[in-house]
């Protein structure tokens, strides 16, 4: 389950580091990277292990815009 509330905040992005993937990449059963990501660091994302994906991973939305799902493919980019 992912992130909520302080654990992500506009205020923990950085340029560069690793992605953040919100609802609004979720489309059509596939991720969809257009809208460009939100990143935070690397140390960042590992105390928040629990909501890492890997490959192969079906990620879906459980608050907000219920409903979305997609499957994550490959590296993330």
């Amino acid at each position: 389950m992912g992130p909520f509330g302080p654990s992500i905040q506009v205020k923990t992005f950085v340029p560069d580091g690793v992605p953040v993937i919100s609802g609004q990449h979720l489309h059509g059963s596939r991720l969809n990277d257009s809208p460009g990501y939100n990143f935070i660091e690397e140390n960042h994302a590992r105390r928040l292990a629990n909501a890492n994906v890997q490959r192969g991973d079906i990620v879906f939305t459980q608050a907000g815009n219920i409903g979305q799902v997609s499957y994550i493919p490959g590296a993330i980019t």
